[in-house]
């Protein structure tokens, strides 16, 4: 099999950043050079998740077989121009171009070449279609609003339903209106998987516990996907807000970032947050730190005191805001709301 080296590097990275480099299973650290009636098509996969790329490269000839992935894009990243490919001594990939190369092909436990299993693409009149831009953009305002505990690596999922897109993790939850036409879940140790492989018009199918999303380029990701409806967070923050009041956006991005300096990605200092009429008092007894900031101009809240609210949440929870006006409310239970627009965020208070 004869085929330009850039042009393979191109799909066999499509398929290698989905999924990673990382796995128990050799498979999981592998990917299938598959001859699929004559043409080629690049297959990775994790334990529930698998990326088929199909390409118009011509396989006639060819013998399937499956390779470490990590030594086939770093030989690949090197070579140019014209390369040729083919199964060698039954146990080798050998690749011819202006040097030759040998990679051990992997085997399973009878001593045969392994290959990761096949999956198909479906007709897209059997599917439908994504918002597939809305869908990264609301990817990112979640991942940057309810990002990964460093101290406490807790997987999460985005619920996209009808009432809008919920994302929490440990103490907080935003909620953003649905404008990707995608009703289910997505589970954030997939979210690199999408948005890396897929591109262009994108459509999903949900069927026999699989997630099944194809593009306009002939690329296909199969994720494992529990369909049931029970949806825990769906409905999570659509109540009423308590005696709001406004803040200017500027005004607490001022406070935040002063303690921020004070405070790393790595700790878990709790910041007591006092918001009254003339301004916002942060206070760390931890670190012996205390900030007061006087507003321009009074504002209409009632005293909330002693209201104990990690600074990183707040910090995190306002990254989807803008300049202008933002409303809070709270009440001695919590949470505290955060809201400009369409845009609801949401913090647990520390007791």
């Amino acid at each position: 099999m004869k085929v330009e080296a850039e042009k393979l590097n191109e799909y066999v990275n499509i398929v290698v950043n989905g999924v990673g480099k990382k796995g128990m299973n050799p498979l999981n650290t592998a990917i299938t050079l598959l001859n699929d009636d004559n043409k080629l098509s690049l297959i990775a996969q994790t334990s529930v998740t698998t990326v088929k790329v199909y390409t118009d490269i011509d396989a006639t000839g060819f013998t399937s077989c499956s390779i470490e992935n990590t030594l086939f894009t770093q030989l690949l990243s090197k070579l140019s121009g014209e390369i040729e490919l083919s199964l060698s001594e039954g146990k080798y990939l050998l690749i011819r171009g202006k040097g030759e190369y040998k990679i051990i092909a992997v085997f399973d436990y009878n001593g045969n070449i392994a290959l990761i299993p096949d999956v198909k693409k479906l007709e897209v009149s059997e599917m439908k279609k994504l918002n597939f831009e809305e869908l990264v953009r609301s990817i990112g305002v979640c991942k940057n609003a309810c990002p990964e505990d460093l101290n406490v690596p807790v997987l999460y999922n985005i619920y996209y339903g009808t009432e809008g897109v919920v994302a929490t993790n440990d103490s907080k939850l935003i909620r953003i209106p649905n404008k990707t036409d995608f009703l289910g879940r997505l589970s954030v140790a997939n979210l690199s998987i999408i948005t890396s492989a897929l591109k262009g018009d994108v459509y999903y199918k949900i069927e026999d516990k699989r997630l099944i999303m194809q593009d306009s380029n002939n690329t296909l990701v199969v994720m494992a996907y529990d369909d049931s409806e029970d949806y825990p967070a769906k409905d999570v923050g659509t109540a009423e807000m308590v005696k709001p009041f406004e803040l200017e956006y500027e005004q607490v991005m001022e406070v935040i970032e002063k303690g921020k300096l004070f405070i790393s990605p790595f700790d878990r200092n709790i910041m007591l947050v006092s918001i009254g009429k003339e301004g916002i008092t942060l206070e760390s007894k931890d670190i012996g730190f205390i900030e007061e900031v006087k507003f321009s101009s009074p504002t209409e809240a009632d005293e909330l005191k002693d209201l104990q609210i990690n600074l990183l949440d707040l910090y995190s929870i306002l990254t989807s805001c803008v300049n202008g006006p933002i409303k809070m409310s709270c009440t001695q239970d919590g949470p505290l709301y955060v809201s400009q627009g369409d845009y609801t965020g949401l913090i647990s208070l520390y007791e």
